[in-house]
């Protein structure tokens, strides 16, 4: 979001915003003489809040969806026009106090618009109420843009927000980029919206997978973490992104169910607990799920609560089904310590509580996720280049004892570097043979 400031020593008003390599600025509007500095600081901060209640509805587009209802639009799609519509129109002309009392709006945006219109009444001054509407026109203009995955100007600065969605047009452009480098390059991250950017890092993190498992002899879910023993690598994460391809989520699911569910612990609030709540009270109710296919004497499976599946790290808790109706209870144990032999056998169920609700940083879920799978891309290369013996790569000489036809170690040297350049160049071929071939996961 944009940030809105007073340069107290030549009396102007200032925006800044983030373009994921540093901050840029630009002037406002002039301050008028008189204008007293708490006034024009309560304008730079609601012009701030007004900037975050803008962003916002493209980082939560079906909330933003919702603020448009009570116009009498139902559809969730995306947001609504009304929710920008009188923006412009609330700052020239805001509701003011009467009576002791105040309207307010109940759209957010609309109603920071209002309390910027208030800002802009203390200061009472037409020409910087034009300025500011102008540039709030600009920053509305800017998140449209960003909506619809042109990132150029003041939109650029989406490249730093995490998403609960992911614009087809930003997801070819990271997809282009990582076909060009299928390491990835620092473009992924200034020119491009992270989700968008860790939905096509996904794909390609698949197909190094397929490529690294396949030389390396391995299960494709478990080459970040034997990467991780040739050099240290966040391997978590991208490892919980290959289980759930190979489950058969798309990369878009994987990757908006990581992040959405990261922006909800963001909000202090834990995504889990309905889960929580609704097996517990099946297990206690009903004595455990049941498979349906007639054989109880298969032991019951631990569940993860926590959206991606296995592996994870937590604390495994066993809750035993059914109700005790004290019916086999005995007088002379009446606090039940003899029953505990006899019920290590009963139906029950082991719920594992992960040691963090969320594997991302919440404070950055979609940029944090798009480095950790581009380590994971990273990781396959490892793996490439300690198992790979392609034919077409020949092998550098050995080291020899000193003699007139050994090899000098600058030699030696020279070829390995280019046996190294030509694994690399090898192995991108091969990732994206494999990543042509997962096309339709992706699109």
């Amino acid at each position: 979001m944009s940030r809105y400031a007073v340069d107290v020593h030549d009396r102007t008003l200032v925006v800044s915003w983030d373009t994921g390599l540093g901050d840029v600025a630009a002037r406002v509007a002039q301050l008028p003489s008189t204008a007293d500095e708490s006034d024009a600081l309560q304008l730079a901060r609601t012009l701030t809040f007004l900037s975050a209640a803008a962003w916002r509805t493209y980082t939560h587009p079906e909330e933003a969806a919702l603020q448009a209802l009570p116009s009498g639009d139902d559809n969730l799609g995306g947001r609504g026009k009304d929710v920008f519509g009188k923006v412009v129109a609330a700052i020239e002309q805001p509701h003011l106090p009467r009576d002791g009392l105040i309207q307010q709006a109940v759209v957010v945006v609309e109603e920071a618009a209002h309390r910027v219109g208030r800002a802009l009444h203390a200061l009472a001054d037409e020409a910087l109420t034009l300025q500011v509407a102008a540039d709030v026109r600009a920053e509305l203009d800017a998140v449209e843009r960003a909506e619809l995955g042109e990132l150029s100007g003041r939109a650029r600065q989406a490249v730093t927000l995490s998403r609960a969605d992911a614009s087809p047009l930003q997801v070819a452009a990271a997809d282009a980029l990582l076909k060009l480098d299928p390491l990835g390059s620092r473009a992924l991250f200034t020119d491009v919206e992270p989700t968008a950017a860790a939905i096509a890092a996904a794909h390609w993190l698949h197909a190094a997978a397929i490529v690294a498992a396949r030389h390396a002899d391995l299960d494709l879910t478990q080459v970040v973490v034997e990467a991780d023993a040739i050099e240290p690598l966040p391997h978590r994460t991208p490892t919980l992104v290959l289980h759930q391809v190979e489950a058969g989520d798309s990369p878009r699911e994987a990757v908006l169910d990581l992040i959405s569910h990261a922006m909800v612990v963001a909000e202090g609030r834990n995504p889990d607990l309905d889960d929580i709540f609704e097996w517990v009270a099946e297990i206690v109710e009903d004595g455990g799920p049941h498979d349906g296919d007639g054989d109880d004497d298969e032991a019951p499976r631990p569940r993860l609560l926590t959206r991606p599946p296995t592996p994870v790290e937590g604390l495994a808790i066993q809750i035993r089904g059914g109700l005790d109706d004290g019916s086999d209870d005995d007088p002379d144990d009446p606090l039940g310590f003899a029953d505990d032999e006899d019920d290590e056998d009963d139906a029950g169920e082991t719920l594992v509580l992960p040691d963090r609700l969320t594997p991302l940083d919440p404070r950055r879920p979609a940029v944090d996720l798009l480095e950790d799978l581009l380590a994971g891309i990273h990781g396959c290369w490892l793996l490439y280049r300690e198992f790979a013996d392609p034919p077409a790569v020949p092998r550098p000489p050995e080291p020899a004892a000193a003699s007139a036809v050994a090899p000098s170690p600058e030699a030696v040297t020279a070829a390995r570097r280019r046996r190294r350049e030509q694994l690399r160049r090898a192995f991108d071929d091969e990732v994206r043979g494999a990543a042509a071939t997962l096309r339709d996961q992706l699109v």
